[in-house]
C-alpha cells in the first residue's frame, strides 16, 4: 500500500504543479473526480497509529507475498473504469441497487484461482441518507444488520444544515464500543457540529493533536475520535 504522504504529494504535483497543499481542501481531476485531502490525512493516521490499520497493512503484505493482487492507491479514483474492465472481461456487473454482494463475488474470485477471503468478515456497500427518514429507507436499519465497530466520518461537517441529521445517524450507527474517526477542514461554523455533539450528552470527544498533516495548514485540519459516553464512569 502506498504511503499516504507520498500519494498526496504525487497527486498534488500531477494535478496542480504549483499548488500550495496547505491551502487545498481537495484535488479535482480532469474527469471531475474529487479527492478530499482530509481522507489522506485520516488514512495516514489510521495506518500508522491504529492497531486495525497496522493489521490491515500486514494482511495486504501477506496477500501480495502469496501472489495476490497488490493494493492500488488509486482504486477509489478509478473504480468506474476498473469495473468496466471487469465487466468487459466477463466478470460480475456492479449491483445497480447500491449493495455489493461481496460473498458471491468472492466465490467467483476464488473459483478463478484468486485469493481467498479473510474469514473474519465480509464487505457490503449500502446507501444511507442522514437523518431518521433516510435511516428507515436504508438496508442498514434492518434488525439483522450487525453493529459497527468503526465509523469513518471524513469531511462531513461542512454544511451546518446537515449537522442534526448527521448526529442522529451517528447515534444509530454506534454502540458503546464503536469508534468514530472524524477528520475535517475548518470552514465557517464547522465547530457548531462539536457544540451540538456536546449538547447531546451522548458522545465523548477525544481531540487528536499529534498527527501528520501531509503538508496542509496545521490549524486548518482537525482530527477527533468520537465514542459513546461511558455512563458508568
Amino acid at each position: 500500500m502506498a504511503d499516504s504522504a507520498t500519494l498526496s504529494a504525487t497527486n498534488l504535483k500531477a494535478v496542480v504543479p504549483n499548488a500550495r497543499p496547505d491551502l487545498m481542501d481537495f484535488i479535482e481531476y480532469e474527469d471531475g473526480t474529487v479527492l478530499w485531502n482530509c481522507t489522506l490525512v485520516l488514512l495516514n493516521y489510521i495506518e500508522k497509529t491504529w492497531p486495525e490499520g497496522v493489521k490491515f497493512k500486514e494482511k495486504q503484505r501477506q496477500v501480495e507475498a502469496a501472489g495476490g493482487p497488490k493494493a492500488d492507491p488509486s482504486s477509489s479514483i478509478e473504480f468506474k473504469e476498473k469495473q468496466q474492465q471487469v465487466e468487459a472481461a466477463g466478470g460480475p456487473k456492479a449491483d445497480s441497487s447500491g449493495i455489493i454482494k461481496f460473498k458471491e463475488k468472492q466465490r467467483q474470485v476464488e473459483a478463478a484461482g484468486g485469493p481467498k477471503a479473510d474469514p473474519s468478515g465480509t464487505i457490503e456497500v449500502a446507501e444511507l441518507a442522514w437523518g431518521e427518514a433516510g435511516w428507515r429507507q436504508s438496508p442498514l436499519s434492518k434488525p439483522d444488520q450487525p453493529s459497527f465497530d468503526y465509523v469513518i466520518a471524513c469531511e462531513l461537517v461542512y454544511n451546518t444544515s446537515s449537522h442534526d441529521d448527521l448526529l442522529w445517524s451517528l447515534k444509530e450507527l454506534t454502540h458503546p464500543k464503536t469508534t468514530v474517526f472524524s477528520c475535517w477542514c475548518n470552514r465557517p461554523f464547522s465547530f457548531m457540529f462539536l457544540a451540538k455533539l456536546h449538547d447531546m450528552e451522548f458522545f465523548d470527544l477525544k481531540v487528536i493533536d499529534e498527527f501528520d498533516h501531509l503538508g496542509m495548514e496545521v490549524d486548518h485540519v482537525h482530527l477527533h475520535l468520537i465514542t459513546q459516553l461511558n455512563k458508568d464512569a
